[in-house]
């Protein structure tokens, strides 16, 4: 995985339990080297009107951002 992150990012997805010490340990990681949504499945991301609902690493509380992915890095 961390091979993976060495290349260049414009954003990582971590889809997961946000209460696990394994997927919030990744989006840490990820977090590093990228903007990240750790989110808890697919239902997370609204494509109608581009937003997505994600916990922020560190947060106790989840986000909603819009606007989030754009065509393009």
């Amino acid at each position: 995985m961390l091979k993976l992150i060495a290349e260049p990012l414009d954003l990582m997805i971590v889809i997961g339990d946000t209460t696990r010490a394994n997927t919030t340990h990744l989006a840490a990681i990820c977090h590093e080297r990228a903007p990240t949504y750790h989110i808890e499945d697919a239902s997370c991301i609204d494509p109608e009107v581009g937003a997505i609902r994600f916990r922020p690493v560190g947060a106790k509380e989840e986000q909603l951002a819009t606007g989030w992915l754009r065509s393009g890095p």
